[in-house]
């Protein structure tokens, strides 16, 4: 008998970002890096080693040749799990390979049995697991995170809870280390730039799952672990194009997932190096592997061999909650994803000013939208500054690259008119009427060189846009790029192009 054990583990981003300390964060992120080198047989006493069909990203899929070993895992694994990282929940399902009967007339029961797992897990992830360590009035909170306190830390003299105790007992990080991949930095006050202003960056591949599922190989733990590498290469190789200048600290990165904290002045521009390398490595690792995948499943219908990746980028001041900063950058990269299909790279990115995140629905209604009266009285009509996502490789799509070039020829021309702009854009809350003639008379202002070379900048992000019109319909909505180019401007402090 043989079975496919599979378990999620849920809660890492909340379980990693829930403190503002960059110690308990990185040591946060090196608790979560066991769960992808857990050691079945030895850990769970098992019988026979089972095979690792994927272990990585809070993911595990596991293939046991026998019952007892199969029973073990589901008992124990929740449990070592949730004990090691306080505030973590696993789903898991189990599927009987050979006996299930929704397999029996399947061509591959294995396969089959892959596609039930999937289902089960999915179900699971639904029903609400309880953590470990609830609350209940008559406990001491600890004031960080409200979760119950176990005892007092000796430098801050503050209660700190299990969650906490167990990161600062894992951390390991050096005060300051610098090395030819950039600036490594443990505190969080050392990576904002000069605006105390930092990125988190949550950047995740296209279609994994689907690839997953329709896996027909035998070699599904080397493809696990072969696109490992190429995740942490991808992330290498755009940490090295960066230079000595730039600030950062990964705190997720496995399976085809990346996320991380950097000073603010260069996030867009490492996102765009790190999507173009994980696409070159994913290539090459998929050419290797094809054989594997079957492309007869309708959702791989649009599959032609490659991975692409997106990614949201959550710009915010040091002292902002981070996990609000968390949510609000994977609500970014969620958006990047539906808007563009998952096929091809892309990057959505927003400059949280709020206390709070709630929802990007609700961002976008508070501060992306502009609500108007039409010529007519019963008329309502929008504008949205909610212009992304901007692609890294479409020649046809607005491109991130192209968005930088415009904000780097405003700041590097006196006469460009930034500062018209922002008029402008604050017009358009007021009386869109009057904004239109204030935008006559930047465009009237400008010289004939400087207005035709806007006019080429602005056409790259879309055909209808000009100095003379900055709103087009896009997705059958009106909108802008200006204020994203705004948030740039609010964003980098002092950086300069060279």
């Amino acid at each position: 008998m043989a079975y496919l054990y599979g378990a999620s583990i849920q809660g890492i981003q909340g379980f990693i970002f829930e403190s503002n300390k960059l110690k308990t964060i990185i040591g946060a992120s090196e608790i979560v890096k066991i769960f992808d080198n857990i050691e079945f047989k030895k850990e769970f006493d098992l019988d026979k080693e089972p095979t690792i069909l994927l272990q990585a990203a809070g993911n595990i899929r596991l293939k046991i040749d026998n019952e007892t070993d199969a029973r073990k895992i589901a008992n124990i694994l929740p449990k070592y799990i949730m004990q090691m990282a306080y505030g973590i929940t696993v789903s898991q399902a189990l599927v009987d390979i050979d006996n299930d009967s929704r397999c029996k007339n399947s061509e591959s029961r294995e396969q089959c049995a892959k596609k039930i797992l999937e289902n089960k897990l999915k179900a699971q992830r639904n029903k609400v697991t309880i953590p470990l360590d609830s609350t209940i009035s008559l406990m001491q909170p600890a004031p960080k995170n409200a979760r119950p306190a176990v005892e007092k830390d000796e430098k801050s003299k503050d209660f700190i809870s299990r969650s906490t105790k167990q990161k600062l007992g894992a951390q390991k990080c050096d005060e300051y280390r610098k090395s030819n991949k950039g600036i490594y930095i443990s505190e969080i006050s050392k990576l904002s730039n000069k605006k105390s202003k930092v990125a988190i960056i949550h950047a995740d591949g296209n279609g994994l799952g689907n690839i997953v599922r329709n896996y027909t190989g035998d070699d599904m733990a080397e493809f696990s672990k072969n696109l490992d590498e190429a995740t942490h290469n991808a992330f290498d190789l755009a940490i090295a194009e960066m230079g000595e200048k730039f600030k950062y600290r990964e705190v997720i990165l496995g399976g085809d997932d990346l996320t991380m904290i950097c000073d603010a002045d260069f996030a867009l521009e490492f996102t765009a190096s790190y999507l173009g390398y994980f696409e070159k490595q994913t290539e090459a690792l998929l050419r290797r592997f094809k054989n594997s995948i079957d492309i007869t499943s309708a959702k791989m219908q649009n599959y032609d061999g490659t991975m692409t990746a997106c990614a949201g980028v959550a710009f915010c001041h040091e002292k902002y909650p981070f996990h609000f900063a968390v949510d609000l950058a994977e609500a970014l990269c969620k958006q990047a994803k539906e808007r563009s299909g998952r096929a091809d790279s892309c990057v959505m990115f927003h400059h949280n000013l709020g206390s709070y995140y709630d929802n990007w629905d609700g961002v976008k209604e508070r501060e992306l939208t502009i609500v108007y009266s039409g010529e007519h009285n019963n008329d309502v009509n929008a504008y949205s500054f909610d212009f992304g996502p901007y692609y890294i490789n479409r020649e046809d799509k607005a491109r991130l690259s192209d968005l930088l070039e415009l904000h780097k020829f405003m700041r590097g021309n006196e006469d460009a008119p930034l500062s018209g702009l922002r008029e402008w854009i604050e017009e358009l809350y007021d009386n869109h009427l009057h904004a239109r003639t204030l935008l006559k008379r930047i465009g009237s202002n400008l010289s004939k060189e400087i207005n035709n070379e806007l006019n080429e900048k602005l056409k790259k992000l879309h055909d209808g846009l000009s100095m003379q019109k900055l709103i087009v319909n896009v997705a059958e909505e009106e909108k802008t790029p200006i204020f994203d180019l705004l948030q740039l401007e609010a964003v980098f402090g002092g950086k300069k192009y060279v």
